[in-house]
């Protein structure tokens, strides 16, 4: 093919969300700071327009200098505004493929094509749907695909609710509108909500105070309950709305959820509006993770999650094979989506004598960080009220803490925050395994295991903390030998 750039709702789609999502939040953050009748209205608003013209230039010249050629077996791309740079991909060192689209793209027949290398590089380009279709031809051109099933996932309403307790990124977007829309109702409605008289809203309108002097002029012990009382409702108000539209998101972004397997790759796909589509090469798959967050564990949920090799952090987290699933299924879902893994038993688990170290563990550094602040400013002793919290945190490291090695597999279990996860890694893609003791675990028969896996990170290590010491010969000879 000859040389192209992307589709030209490319450059227009990269300026509208720099713009929305970079420049309009730090506008709308100056602008509440400085209020919205601030003398510096006019600055501020020739400081946007500067750095809006600066983006879209930049933007531009990006677009422009991208330019890319699919040969016979290779790849060719370059790119670089000040500093041209060139790649050239051979076919036979791309890892995965993944699509994904818009409602807009969708109409006009176009869609992302992202191309993960071995190494863990990824390049992206804007394509119709009938030369994605091509390069995908020549690139497992010689590769016989045998499909064995098309299974399609419906989510009742239960599970879109617990999907949307476990997508903070979303939750974090509608609560910007949440918070965008209510400060923009007090600002139009107040005398229609009751929240102000005609008089209280005309002299908000002539105040040139802005947030942050404000805050600096309040007395907080002047303020009354009924003024606390109000703040807080406003803010439940906000939560319930941002939470109604983080369903909707939800929803729309794990409608149509479909898992296509073969005897090479699963390819799965989801979404209404964003349409997602992945393919994850079987051979490539590193790990699976069970995780389990709080509210998934009280009604019997998980989600099933692939670690590939190569893939960065900010790809594999969207790498669900199943994003909500009753447990009971997990078994029967593993052995028809990724044959080369089975469920495993976690069965070795720190005893109950070590719950204390464990949450004195997770405490003490925050702890002394609150003590150090108080000196600073009597204020920071409030910190010492979320002190529980850590103690919780530390208890269920070590409820869920565990670890499993036999001849396929080492499988670790651990906690993240208030999420279980159990790690189930072939055996062949661990890099090292290691064990530690301390004077005083030593004394207790207690020992720290590890192991480090090949990935992108510099370093990739988890660890199954005060276990049983008896194990640590057999784990640590545990890639030279044979285990049952």
């Amino acid at each position: 093919m000859n040389n192209k750039r992307d589709h030209i709702i490319e450059f227009l789609y990269h300026n509208y969300n720099n713009i929305k999502n970079q420049l309009f939040p730090i506008l709308t953050f100056i602008i509440s700071f400085f209020n919205a009748h601030s003398k510096y209205k006019p600055l501020i608003f020739s400081g946007f327009v500067l750095v809006g013209g600066v983006i879209v230039v930049y933007s531009f010249l990006t677009w422009y200098n991208k330019m890319y050629s699919f040969k016979e077996k290779m790849i060719v791309f370059s790119e670089g505004v000040f500093k041209k740079r060139r790649n050239d991909i051979p076919f036979k060192n791309i890892r995965s493929i993944n699509t994904s689209d818009s409602l807009i793209k969708r109409w006009m027949g176009i869609s992302n094509l992202n191309i993960e290398m071995i190494g863990g590089e990824k390049v992206s380009f804007v394509l119709s749907n009938r030369e994605i279709q091509e390069l995908k031809s020549n690139i497992f051109s010689g590769i016989e695909l045998k499909t064995r099933g098309l299974h399609s996932a419906k989510f009742n309403a239960l599970e879109y609710l617990l999907l949307t307790t476990s997508n903070i990124g979303l939750f974090l977007t509608s609560l910007s509108i949440g918070l965008w829309g209510g400060g923009f109702a007090l600002d139009h409605f107040a005398v229609e909500l009751g929240l102000a008289t005609e008089a209280e809203k005309l002299a908000l309108e002539q105040d040139t105070t802005g947030m942050w002097e404000k805050l600096q002029q309040t007395s907080w012990s002047d303020v009354n309950a009924d003024v606390w009382l109000g703040a807080l409702t406003f803010l439940a108000v906000i939560v319930v709305i941002s939470l109604l539209l983080t369903s909707i998101l939800v929803y729309l972004t794990y409608k149509n959820f479909s898992i296509k397997i073969s005897n090479k790759e699963i390819e799965i796909s989801y979404g209404v509006i964003n349409k997602k589509h992945f393919h994850i090469s079987h051979i490539h798959i590193r790990s699976i993770r069970i995780i389990e967050p709080l509210l998934y564990r009280k009604f019997g949920y998980a989600q099933i999650k692939a670690d590939n090799i190569g893939l960065n952090d900010k790809a594999s987290r969207t790498l669900f094979i199943m994003p909500i699933v009753k447990k009971e299924k997990i078994p029967l879902i593993l052995k028809d989506y990724t044959p080369d893994f089975t469920e495993q038993i976690v069965t070795m688990r720190p005893d109950r004598s070590t719950i204390p170290i464990f949450i004195f563990r997770s405490v003490w550094g925050v702890f002394v960080t609150f003590a150090a602040l108080t000196i600073i400013t009597n204020y920071a002793a409030w910190g010492f009220v979320l002190v529980p919290l850590w103690v919780i945190y530390g208890y269920l490291k070590w409820k869920h803490s565990g670890l499993h090695f036999n001849d396929r597999y080492i499988t670790t279990s651990f906690a993240t925050r208030l999420n279980k996860t159990t790690l189930i890694t072939l055996k062949k893609y661990v890099e090292s395994t290691g064990v530690g003791q301390s004077f005083l675990s030593k004394k207790t028969h207690k020992a720290d295991y590890s192991f480090a896996v090949y990935s992108e990170r510099l370093e990739e290590v988890y660890e199954s903390d005060l276990l049983d010491e008896t194990k640590k010969d057999e784990f640590l000879s545990y890639l030279v030998m044979d285990t049952s």
